[in-house]
């Protein structure tokens, strides 16, 4: 089971596939930095198209759902 992301943890792991509920768009998490600033880009997503960008844990963690978990 994932963490809540008020944890110091990162409710997502390396690894996983993610989708924005609201749009529909598939990610991979291919990295995540722990560093615990404001609007810091902690995520580095791998998107549909093959491009890879950073993205805040705050946009991520709220408006991203766990389409499949990596094991």
């Amino acid at each position: 089971m994932k963490r809540p992301s008020k944890e110091p943890f990162p409710r997502f792991a390396v690894g996983d596939l993610i989708k924005d509920r609201e749009y529909g768009d598939l990610g991979l998490v291919l990295k995540y930095v722990g560093i615990e600033e404001d609007n810091y880009d902690n995520y580095y997503i791998l998107n549909m198209l093959g491009k890879v960008e950073w993205f805040s844990r705050s946009y991520i963690e709220e408006f991203c759902e766990i389409v499949n978990e990596y094991k």
